[in-house]
C-alpha cells in the first residue's frame, strides 16, 4: 500500500507538471499549485516534455497491467483489500490534484472490470460532493469527475448514468435558494453559489453526452413520458426532487454562468427534443451575452479552473487499454461551432515521439487494433454490465465516507463469508417439545371441534 501510494504520487506530480507545460503557465503559477521547482525548470530544457510522457507512458502501462493481471479474474480478500486501497489513494491524492489528465485513467479502468466498483466509485464522488464537512475546492473536483466520468465511461448502463444524473441534479436544486439570494445580493464569488453552478455544469455537461439514451422510451411504458422529460421537469403535475426544470428557470440565470461551451452544447443537443425550451434558454444566453468571462469562476475566486478529468487519454502504448471503454464525442452531434474544451472527439495534440497523442493514420489505427489483442478484451456484458444492471438499493448520496460501507459486499467473494462459520447451526427449540409440556396443543388438536372442523375442509 505505502509503495503504490508513493508511485501513484510521483506519477501525479508528473502528470500535473506536463499539463501546466502545456499550457504554458507561468512557472510562478506552477509553483501555487504545488509543482516541484525542478520540474518546471527541467520542463524549459528542450525534449524534457516528452521525456516525461514517456517516463509516464512506461508507468501507467506497467500499473494497467497490474490491475488486470490481479483484478480481471475471481476477486478474493486480497484483491478485496487491493481495490479499497486504491480507492482510499484515489480520495488522498488524485483526487485533490486537479491537473492530472492521465493518472485518473487507472481507476476509470479499475471500475470498468465490475459493476460494484462502478458503484462505489460513483458512491465516493456523490458522498465527496454532497458532504458539507468537506472542503468547497474537493466538492467542485468531485463534481468534475462526476460528468466526467458519467459522459466517458461507455461501459455505463442506463441507470447508472440516469441515476447519477438525478441525484446532481438534486444537489442542484437543494442550493438553488441559496445561490439566487447570492446572486441578488452581488456576491458572485460566493462558495456555494459556485457549488452550484458546478452542480449545473455537471448535468448539462452529462446530459449532452446521454440525451439520445436518457430521450429513449421506456420499453413497454406507454405514457409517452421519458427519462429526460422527467429530468427537465415536462408536462409533469408534481415536481420532483430531481426535477431540473426549476433550475433552468431560476431568476439567477445559471444556464449563462456556467461554461460557455457546455452551455451552448447543452442547448444545441436538446433542440430536437424540447425545442421551447431551447429558444427560452438560448434567449438567455444572449441576455446575458459579455456580462461573465466564459469561465464563470477563475484561479483566484475559486482555487481552481474548469476542467474535465477524462478528456480524451493522450499517452500512446497504455491507451490500449481505455479505448475499448472510452466514449468518443459524437461528432454528428456537434454544432457548426467549435466544440471546445470537454467535447474534443480525440486528443487535440499531435502525439509526442516518446509518449502523447499520437496523430490519426491508417498505420496508427492498425497498430492501436493490434494493441487490445493484448488487454482484457471481454465487453461491457462479460463484465457484468448488462443493460438492466444499475447502482444497489444502497446508492445514494449520504451516508457514511467508510470504503468498508461503500463497497458493494458482491465485491467480496461469496465463500468467505463461511469460513469462519462452520459450527453454524440452528437455534435450539425455545418451547419443549416433550408430551408433558405440550398437553394443552395436544388435547386442542383431539378436541371434537378440531375434528369436525378438519373433516368439513376435507369433505
Amino acid at each position: 500500500d505505502f509503495l503504490l501510494r508513493v508511485l501513484v504520487r510521483r506519477m501525479v506530480e508528473i502528470d500535473a507538471a506536463m499539463t501546466k507545460m502545456e499550457e504554458d503557465v507561468a512557472p510562478e503559477e506552477a509553483y501555487g499549485a504545488g509543482i516541484a521547482q525542478k520540474n518546471i525548470e527541467q520542463a524549459s530544457k528542450p525534449g524534457v516534455l516528452e521525456s516525461m510522457a514517456g517516463i509516464l507512458d512506461a508507468q501507467m502501462m506497467m500499473l494497467f497491467e497490474f490491475l488486470q493481471r490481479h483484478l480481471s479474474g475471481t476477486v478474493t480478500d486480497a484483491e478485496h483489500q487491493l481495490v479499497s486501497a486504491l480507492f482510499g489513494i484515489f480520495e488522498s491524492t488524485v483526487l485533490l490534484t486537479h491537473r492530472a489528465r492521465c493518472v485518473p485513467f487507472l481507476w476509470f479502468y479499475l471500475v470498468s472490470l465490475r459493476p460494484a466498483w462502478t458503484e462505489a466509485f460513483l458512491s465516493l464522488l456523490l458522498h465527496t460532493a454532497f458532504s458539507p464537512c468537506i472542503a468547497i475546492p474537493k466538492r467542485l473536483i468531485s463534481l468534475a469527475y462526476l460528468a466526467s466520468f458519467i459522459a466517458r465511461a461507455k461501459f455505463l448502463t442506463k441507470n447508472f448514468t440516469l441515476r447519477t444524473a438525478q441525484y446532481v441534479s438534486t444537489l442542484a436544486r437543494e442550493h438553488l435558494q441559496v445561490a439566487e439570494s447570492h446572486v441578488v445580493a452581488g456576491d458572485r464569488v460566493h462558495p456555494q453559489l459556485l457549488l452550484f453552478l458546478y452542480a449545473v455544469q455537471a448535468f448539462c455537461y452529462m446530459t449532452c453526452f446521454h440525451t439520445a439514451e436518457f430521450a429513449a422510451p421506456e420499453p413497454g411504458d406507454t405514457s409517452g413520458r421519458t427519462a429526460l422529460s422527467t429530468l427537465l421537469f415536462e408536462g409533469a403535475a408534481d415536481v420532483g426532487a430531481e426535477a431540473f426544470g426549476p433550475v433552468l428557470e431560476s431568476p439567477s440565470n445559471p444556464i449563462a454562468r456556467i461554461n460557455k461551451q457546455v452551455a451552448e452544447q447543452f442547448c444545441h443537443c436538446l433542440s430536437d427534443h424540447n425545442p421551447a425550451l431551447v429558444v427560452a434558454l438560448k434567449q438567455r444566453l444572449l441576455e446575458f451575452a459579455g456580462q461573465v468571462p466564459t469561465h464563470f469562476s477563475q484561479g483566484d475566486e475559486a482555487g481552481l479552473d474548469i476542467f474535465f478529468p477524462f478528456d480524451p487519454y493522450r499517452l500512446r502504448h497504455s491507451s490500449m487499454f481505455v479505448q475499448p471503454i472510452y466514449r468518443d464525442w459524437n461528432e454528428d452531434d456537434e454544432s457548426n461551432a467549435d466544440p471546445g474544451e470537454g467535447f474534443a472527439a480525440k486528443a487535440a495534440v499531435a502525439q509526442m515521439p516518446n509518449g502523447r497523442s499520437r496523430a490519426s493514420s491508417d498505420g496508427a489505427d492498425s497498430d492501436r487494433a493490434s494493441d487490445v489483442d493484448f488487454t482484457d478484451a471481454r465487453d461491457a456484458v462479460e463484465r457484468g454490465f448488462l443493460p438492466s444492471v444499475g447502482p444497489s438499493p444502497a446508492f445514494r448520496p449520504r451516508g457514511s465516507t467508510d470504503m468498508a460501507d461503500i463497497m458493494s459486499p458482491l465485491c467480496m467473494p461469496m465463500e468467505s463469508a463461511y469460513e469462519d462459520c462452520d459450527d453454524f447451526a440452528l437455534p435450539s427449540a425455545t418451547v419443549p417439545m416433550d408430551a408433558a409440556s405440550s398437553s394443552l396443543l395436544f388435547g386442542l388438536m383431539n378436541s371434537a371441534a378440531y375434528r369436525e372442523g378438519r373433516e368439513g375442509r376435507v369433505r
